[in-house]
């Protein structure tokens, strides 16, 4: 049995119970003993493993009992082991900020200059944050259930409620710079339908309803297209779709939004998961092939067309990948015209619904 934080005790018999406040004074936290109990009046000895192992071999006959003498210093040794990791993740919580600090004056932060997402702390590690729990389910469902390269997660820190990831950090050019000056016209064929397959894959994943809408795990979304806070989750696409309206019901939707949004918003869709900010930046390139795909934390449950649709989402300046990228994925061009009338007469509809978007009603 174990005493968290203290000691584990046993009888010559592989008996555990626990220690009288006397004993526990006498046996203090933080040493890694084992007290061995003789009989139920006798005070306990204080043994070191090696030394009660010894005991065991020399006076326990039953193999059994040996085993769960084996079996209860191993669970000690784990426990002390976990005790010694939940003290290292404490200071290195609180030393987030100086690790932060002086990551960013070796080796740089990422993100833009202008708002900066963390920074580098060794040369292959990167703690980004202050994070959306969303990039994190996303991170963790798509290395569970897919081989799209993503950034390894070795820890998560909350730091004053906020939540920051160390994940590995990976070298390359992002897709923009290495499209422009780098690859060869075979090899920008080739990162596309690499690209083209990664989205399959996301195609290919299942979730709970075929209507839903949500993070990874099915909790609330977050997308900057939509606003600056989290939003549902939807149990259907008429009710998201609702949402991308601002409550504007649809029999009204014609008259403010025009004919193309009444249209896609009358379909019938599946869902899928989607990156939904597979901007050129968020693509990173390394000897002419995708080295990884970063930025989950808008990542989810969308309506079929959402991944599309996204990619179109402040466009850069590059016609020529545009128009391979419509060659090697599915289209949604008419869903993509519905997106930029909305984009252009009601962004960010979270913004003005305030933060229960889930709860407008028709």
């Amino acid at each position: 049995m174990l005493f968290p934080n203290t000691v584990a005790v046993f009888t010559n018999t592989s008996f555990a119970r626990a220690l009288t406040p006397s004993e526990k004074d006498l046996y203090p936290e933080g040493g890694l003993h084992i007290l061995l109990v003789l009989s139920p009046s006798a005070a306990p000895r204080r043994l070191t493993p090696s030394a009660y192992l010894t005991y065991a071999l020399h006076f326990t006959k039953s193999p059994r009992r040996l085993s769960h003498s084996f079996l209860a210093i191993a669970n000690t040794l784990e426990s002390k082991k976990y005790i010694f990791a939940s003290r290292l993740r404490e200071i290195m919580l609180n030393l987030l900020p100086i690790r932060l600090w002086i990551g960013s004056m070796l080796f740089g932060t990422i993100g833009s200059p202008q708002r900066p997402a963390g920074a580098r702390v060794r040369p292959s590690r990167v703690i980004k944050g202050p994070c959306h729990v969303n990039e994190l389910e996303a991170l963790e469902y798509i290395s569970k259930n897919t081989t799209i390269p993503v950034p390894r997660i070795w820890r998560t820190f909350y730091y004053h409620k906020e939540l920051y990831i160390e994940m590995e950090f990976i070298r390359g050019d992002d897709l923009s710079t290495a499209w422009r000056k780098r690859l060869s016209p075979e090899q920008k064929e080739h990162v596309v339908q690499e690209i083209a397959r990664y989205i399959k894959q996301l195609r290919s994943l299942k979730p709970v309803q075929d209507s839903i809408v949500g993070s990874a795990n099915y909790n609330a979304c977050y997308d900057g297209r939509l606003g600056s806070s989290s939003f549902g989750p939807f149990q259907n696409h008429d009710a998201f779709h609702l949402f991308l309206r601002g409550g504007i019901p649809l029999d009204n939707s014609t008259q403010i939004f025009g004919e193309v949004v009444t249209r896609s918003h009358m379909r019938r869709y599946k869902s899928h998961f989607s990156h939904a900010d597979l901007s050129l930046q968020n693509i990173l390139i390394k000897d002419g092939k995708v080295a990884a795909i970063i930025d989950w934390e808008f990542a989810g449950w969308y309506p079929e067309y959402w991944e599309y649709t996204k990619a179109h989402y402040n466009m850069l300046n590059m016609p020529d990948f545009y128009k391979l990228f419509t060659q090697y994925v599915p289209k949604y061009d008419e869903e993509l015209a519905a997106e930029r009338a909305l984009w252009r007469l009601y962004d960010a509809p979270g913004d003005a619904l305030g933060d229960d978007g889930d709860e407008v009603s028709e």
